[in-house]
């Protein structure tokens, strides 16, 4: 619809590679995958109904685009934008000038998927945790952060999303720098660049910069790649009047592709689930968690609580027992921030509404032997050590190492400390005693 079925296709094949690369965790359920999933499928809905003045074309994209919210907060910038198309046609943008009905139609569509989650939430009674959690505590998420942290986190994402097909993200820089001089098909370049800024303010938002938010950014980045390839491709046929420019555009989005492919070549096709965790997460205890799951799910009845004191909530899903706590990353819970000790002290209750049969630290939150971890939480540490003395036991550790197998013990071997400097260690509730310690 933009720039012909060639650089379509073109588009597709980059985008193909780019979105199961290393550097991006593509191979992931992260949201941004379904942010885009709604976003892209509302906005190409979206060009095709305002060229046929189709109300309900309209209605049908500003529903995906709502839909797209409801994914992740970031899916608003895409509704945004897809407003902004709109409007804009006298502003360069593809499509004709819009009706009023049609914008109200519009707007309708984007508002239903949220409203109606709003209305459901109210009706339910949880209309202020869900505003605390979606809004309140959101906006304070991304106060978590510095300008010069944010500068960091930026350079290193980029660099892990770029290093896994830095061909195709240089044909995606000759594509951007061509459109500055190229006056062919300006309105869809216009359109093009408007997404473009849409996705990297998507990406920017928690100034996080995490290697996944580029997934926002993927799309734009594989169609201007595609551009890129045909532009090159038009130089060269200047030079070799004999060459079409399907042909060399062709061939040089196919050795930027290849180039992907053999830069994540062992990830993509040597490497077992193991190791491609340990190469994308290090010592992070993503395998040892199977294993520790395991050995919940046998041995503890259906109904016995657990309590994950760590970010691991992929350890309920393996050990299928439920949770004492609806608090699932516990990292954020120590840094400063308005709401911090308020959800400190939720957490505290509610453990001791419901004591559970298992506790579950990581190394990384694990207030006796990192106790440093807690300066900003001196009262939930003290809590967590003087609960876990007067009512736990260490019956398992899984030492976290890479380069050799991971260590288990449990039972009487797992009263000595861990080895390493990464674990996972597991307490078993022995006494009755209630959960409130002085």
């Amino acid at each position: 619809r933009l720039f012909g079925a060639e650089t379509a296709l073109a588009a597709a094949a980059s985008y193909a590679l780019l979105a199961v690369g290393r550097g991006p965790q593509g191979i992931y359920a992260n949201t941004e995958h379904f942010v885009m999933l709604f976003a892209l499928a509302g906005l190409t809905l979206l060009l095709s109904a305002r060229e046929r003045r189709s109300l309900a074309g309209i209605f049908a994209s500003a529903l995906l685009l709502g839909v797209a919210i409801l994914m992740k907060q970031h899916g608003a910038v895409f509704a945004a934008f897809g407003g902004l198309l709109m409007l804009g046609g006298r502003a360069g943008l593809p499509g004709p000038r819009v009706r009023p009905a049609q914008l109200w139609i519009f707007a309708l569509g984007v508002g239903l998927p949220l409203g109606f989650l709003c209305g459901w939430i109210a009706w339910q009674g949880e209309w202020q945790r869900f505003w605390f959690w979606s809004f309140v505590y959101a906006r304070e998420y991304m106060g978590f952060v510095s300008p010069e942290e944010a500068l960091g986190f930026a350079s290193y994402g980029f660099a892990e999303a770029a290093g896994s097909a830095p061909l195709l993200w240089a044909l995606a820089a000759v594509g951007l720098a061509d459109s500055l001089r190229s006056r062919e098909r300006a309105r869809s370049r216009a359109f093009l660049w408007g997404f473009t800024l849409t996705s990297v303010l998507a990406l920017s938002l928690a100034l996080r910069f995490r290697p996944h938010y580029f997934l926002f950014l993927l799309p734009a980045v594989a169609t201007w790649a595609a551009l890129g390839a045909r532009a090159l491709g038009e130089a060269l046929c200047r030079w070799v009047p004999r060459l079409r420019v399907g042909v060399a555009s062709a061939s040089l989005l196919g050795i930027a592709i290849l180039g992907g492919l053999y830069t994540d070549a062992g990830y993509l096709f040597e490497m077992g689930p193991n190791e491609v965790s340990a190469a994308n997460f290090g010592t992070h205890p993503f395998p040892e968690a199977l294993s520790l799951g395991r050995w919940l799910r046998e041995s503890s009845n259906r109904e016995d609580r657990i309590a994950v004191l760590a970010s691991e909530p992929e350890i309920y899903f393996y050990a299928d027992r439920p949770s004492a706590t609806p608090f699932l990353y516990m990292t954020e819970i120590l840094r400063r921030f308005p709401s911090a000790s308020g959800l400190q002290r939720e957490l505290v209750s509610q453990l001791e509404a419901q004591p559970p049969r298992y506790l579950v630290f990581s190394s990384s939150f694990d207030p006796f032997a990192r106790p440093e971890g807690f300066r900003r939480a001196p009262g939930l540490s003290r809590w967590i050590r003087e609960a876990v003395a007067s009512a736990y036991r260490r019956v398992g550790v899984l030492e976290v190492r890479r380069g050799e197998a991971s260590r288990e013990r449990w039972g009487p071997a797992a009263t000595a400390p861990p080895r390493s400097d990464n674990w996972l260690t597991v307490y078993e509730r022995v006494t009755a005693t209630p959960l409130r310690p002085r």
